[in-house]
């Protein structure tokens, strides 16, 4: 029992003194954690809040010198690091402030003058940028510039308060970095099905992105289209094939006949007998088809690529009957049918959503 009480001291004894020796191995983070930790807890001592001075003091002199010297590196990188520090930084000394009586005030000023430099650097640097790039669009005029151009300015608004200059730049370069798209879908092989296939793709223009616009229908006559698609659907191909398979059984049975014997008594007689049956299966496959071509006629900004692929919808069914004597058939056979075919237009349903599907995969 004494020797748990003389450890119990002793771990107090070293906790209490753990903020001093972490000062003296220069391991101010542990020893300003530490010294903050035991003025929590108890009634503030003024070892701990010498301890925490000191460690504070010296966390801020060694990352002010990795801040002055992102300041002055020309590294947006580092600069955004530095930015970090500032913020760990401003903590600590609000964790501390309840203790030191103001003592880190004007190095708290300091911080938010290198913060608010820090961060006009740092817009500037992606404001050029994007003046940079928008200066290669209107020379090139690819819209991969003004793209660019807008998330440079954009980047800019995360780090600075919005101005209506900023603003101007970014919704100019936003509408320029705009992609335009129009689709027209040709049915001339299709006339009957025009209705159902501009139905089922009536959604295209819901594609829309920030730096896309999809038109369908009418061709935007006042805007300049850097993608003209052209979706051409071939005549549908509907074509039923019957196939019959044939399965032949044979089988023994003996049965038990009453008759008259010479004695004029009757008894009875097994007979065996040969049954014969012939199994007819009667298959008929409905098969939709058709085929799409997607042609694409664009400019530098047009990043679609022409295609041509093949949706089919296949419907089965199964006929079975039989031909001799049924007792010849063995107990594993199901005379069970398939339900009817599946209609034209139920299959044309299907098979517009898959082409549906496949062309909004090939073109967004």
């Amino acid at each position: 029992m004494k020797a748990f009480f003389y450890l119990l001291i002793l771990f107090l004894v070293v906790s209490c003194s753990s903020p001093q020796k972490s000062l003296e191995n220069r391991n101010y983070v542990k020893a300003y954690k530490s010294a903050l930790n035991n003025l929590r807890k108890k009634n503030p001592d003024k070892a701990s809040k010498e301890v925490l001075m000191i460690a504070l003091r010296e966390i801020i002199k060694r990352e002010r010198i990795y801040v002055e010297s992102a300041k002055v590196s020309g590294s947006v990188k580092r600069q955004i690091e530095s930015l970090n520090v500032i913020d760990e930084l401003k903590e600590k000394i609000n964790r501390a402030e309840p203790y030191m009586n103001d003592e880190f005030l004007e190095d708290y000023f300091k911080l938010q003058e290198d913060e608010e430099l820090l961060i006009s650097d740092i817009s500037e640097y992606y404001i050029s940028a994007g003046l940079g790039h928008l200066e290669e669009y209107h020379q090139t005029k690819r819209k991969i510039e003004a793209r660019k151009a807008f998330e440079n300015f954009q980047r800019s608004d995360k780090f600075t308060r919005l101005t209506y200059e900023l603003d101007s730049m970014m919704e100019n370069s936003l509408e320029l970095a705009q992609v335009i798209y129009y689709i027209e879908i040709s049915t001339l092989w299709n006339m009957s099905h025009a209705w159902k296939i501009e139905q089922e793709l009536s959604d295209l223009d819901n594609n829309n992105q920030q730096f896309r616009k999809v038109y369908t229908g009418t061709s935007p006559s006042n805007l300049d289209i850097d993608c003209r698609i052209e979706i051409s659907f071939s005549r549908l191909d509907i074509d039923t094939k019957e196939r019959e398979d044939r399965e032949d059984f044979e089988r023994n049975i003996t049965t038990t006949e009453t008759t008259t014997n010479a004695d004029g008594e009757e008894i009875q007689v097994e007979t065996t007998t040969t049954v014969k049956a012939t199994v007819i299966t009667e298959q008929i496959t409905k098969t939709a088809k058709w085929d799409v071509d997607i042609s694409v006629r664009g400019t530098n900004n047009c990043d679609v690529r022409g295609t041509r692929f093949t949706e089919e919808v296949v419907s089965s069914i199964e006929t079975k009957r039989v031909e001799g004597d049924e007792q010849a058939l063995p107990s594993r056979y199901n005379a069970s049918n398939n339900a009817s075919l599946m209609s034209d237009d139920n299959m044309i349903d299907q098979l517009l959503d898959k082409i549906n599907y496949q062309i909004n995969r090939c073109l967004f």
